[in-house]
């Protein structure tokens, strides 16, 4: 176990918070609902970022039995856990609203000394928060956030309209920034005769909202599809992006599907691979890269986990993609941008494509943060690890938060000699209406990390707990 002395954290996982500004709120209620719930469920990974010591403000209850668990496998020297009285879309707000909550950060802050704040992205509601705090005379240390007038600089970045028009100029004197041939449109109804060219030519594209998380502002449009009556096409273009919540301004970009030349190692066969780096501008404007893998996608082509560390896709071209970033990493950081982000790569002509930039913690930050944990700053080529977020399970009634750790402990327990270590990181979502289970299986290979998988996935099942997306 390695020493990591990051400092005490008051950690605000508001994944729904940022996620949702670019959704639209006329989305049918019970489904933004289900959204806010997943969200919840997603921000028990706080619980594994940066530190030691750490409090975490969860949208929910977490359940005590896991917050226990982790904190004995992973050696943590204490993870408390706040819930705001109230649970809306907007994380920040549900704190300020809420004394008893304010008090335990302002307890925490007091007897710990100068604490980091660790929220998973900026957003403008989490500036009230960061107000109140100060005024409260709080010594927390907001590096993660960009300063409240270079806001603007996390929401153009992260728009994927913005991110083209960044990388558009960047290529004037950085030819080595590619990305996919594609159009800008203004309206829904430009994006429609954008497609009818593609069409016309027989050419795959992705339809883009200018927001989305996960793949659901994306509408992929394969060569099959385009076999068919422009009508067709159309008709399904409608009814796809009725059923994505982010589709709302009319703006969007049309790009060439760009076609991984890699093979599909884990994700669905119906996917092209993506590849990632994920970095950090650091409070003096300085870069750093955090992390970098695969990711894994399920049959829908939306993000299920990553393969991170060594011996996973990425390998081939990870200068090539670190030559970028740092590019990229300059630009943002002269915006005046601060925080996480990272950049999403199709492999092809054995060169990196950007595709898109998420300003903000990036999906495997817990699992860079563990596999840091056990294996120190070097863990990139000394460990390769699988994490799902989530894989689909089917429940029997009976199985409770118990159920998991039974088989999180036996697998453990079977796998200590091999120096595999497999770690839960979402329980709560076994009661969601379609039920998921997060995980990191972390090893020294990547053979025995997936047969290691194989026997949690045996031992889930004796517990009445069968993964469905092998």
């Amino acid at each position: 176990m390695n020493d990591v002395s990051a400092g005490p954290s008051v950690v605000i996982p508001n994944v729904h918070e940022y996620a949702q500004k670019g959704m639209d709120p006329q989305y049918p209620a019970l489904l933004l609902a289900r959204w806010r719930n997943v969200a919840a469920g997603f921000s028990e990974v706080a619980l594994f970022w940066e530190g030691d010591d750490k409090l975490v403000v969860s949208p929910k209850p977490i359940d005590a039995a896991f917050v226990e668990y982790i904190t004995d496998l992973l050696g943590y020297r204490s993870i408390g856990v706040v819930t705001p009285q109230r649970c809306t879309t907007e994380l920040s707000l549900d704190i300020l609203r809420d004394e008893s909550v304010l008090s335990a950060i302002g307890s925490y802050v007091d007897a710990k000394g100068m604490t980091y704040l660790r929220p998973w992205g900026a957003t403008k509601q989490m500036y009230l928060l960061v107000d109140e705090i100060s005024n409260r005379g709080l010594r927390l240390s907001f590096e993660e956030l960009p300063r409240r007038n270079d806001y603007w600089s996390c929401t153009y970045i992260d728009s994927k309209i913005g991110f083209r028009e960044m990388c558009v100029g960047l290529q004037d004197k950085t030819p080595s920034i590619r990305i996919p041939r594609g159009f800008t449109c203004d309206s829904f109804a430009n994006s429609l005769e954008v497609l009818r060219w593609f069409h016309t030519k027989r050419v795959p594209c992705v339809l883009k909202a200018p927001s989305g998380v996960g793949g659901y502002g994306n509408v992929f449009l394969r060569e099959e599809l385009l076999q068919q009556p422009f009508e067709q096409v159309e008709k399904y273009v409608c009814e796809a992006t009725k059923a994505l919540p982010y589709f709302k301004s009319g703006a969007a970009i049309v790009e060439e599907m760009i076609f991984s030349e890699a093979p599909q190692g884990i994700s669905s066969p119906a996917c092209t691979r993506s590849v990632f780096m994920s970095g950090l501008v650091q409070a003096n404007g300085d870069l750093k890269i955090v992390g970098g893998g695969a990711d894994i996608r399920d049959n829908h082509c939306r993000y299920a986990g990553a393969e991170i560390g060594k011996e996973n896709l990425i390998d081939a071209v990870a200068d090539a993609a670190k030559a970028v970033m740092y590019q990229i990493g300059d630009a943002i950081a002269g915006y005046g941008y601060r925080g996480h982000w990272g950049v999403n790569f199709i492999v092809s002509t054995a060169t990196p494509v950007a595709i898109e930039l998420n300003a903000r913690r990036c999906g495997e930050s817990h699992a860079y943060a563990i596999a840091e944990r056990l294996y120190g700053t070097t863990w990139m080529s000394d460990c390769y690890a699988i994490t799902r977020l989530p894989i689909r399970v089917q429940t029997e009634p009976s199985v409770s938060t118990g159920s998991v750790l039974r088989a999180f402990e036996k697998t453990n327990r079977r796998c200590k000699k091999r120096g595999i270590l497999v770690v839960p990181t979402q329980v709560s979502w076994l009661r969601q209406a379609s039920p998921g289970l997060g995980y990191v299986v972390l090893g020294t290979s990547q053979e025995a990390v997936r047969a290691v998988e194989r026997d949690l996935h045996f031992e889930l099942a004796e517990e009445g707990i069968v993964c469905k997306d092998d």
